[in-house]
């Protein structure tokens, strides 16, 4: 699929589901709504093959005049969300387990006289 083409069939689709949202919003309201939530979604997509579209009829027909903020809001979203998304890949896995402490040697014990008398 193209980058054109998922745009404008992400565009096509919030227009149809989130028809609630995007009631009584200004053009440039829901250029920037529609920006946010494809830069949210497609985050991982190359933002120079999105913004490469900016000239095109189909876009400005859609956007109107504000195909800069739909554009400028893309990118504030996807930046937001790559954030968000290094946040969460750094925490360590082990970060829960800093509580817990080995055991004793006296629970060692009990431990392993309990395994003998499973056999």
């Amino acid at each position: 699929m193209t980058t054109e083409r998922m745009v404008s069939e992400f565009i096509e689709m919030i227009r149809e589901f989130e028809q609630e949202k995007i009631a009584g919003l200004s053009e440039e309201g829901l250029a920037k709504f529609l920006g946010h939530e494809l830069g949210d979604v497609y985050y991982r997509f190359p933002p120079d093959e999105v913004n490469a579209l900016k000239d095109k009829p189909w876009l400005t027909q859609e956007l109107g005049s504000h195909t800069q903020s739909f554009l400028d809001e893309y990118n504030a979203a996807r930046m937001e969300r790559i954030k968000a998304e290094e946040k969460i890949d750094r925490k360590p896995w082990f970060e829960g387990l800093k509580k817990i402490r080995p055991p004793t040697e006296s629970e060692l014990r009990r431990f392993r006289r309990g395994k003998k008398s499973h056999l």
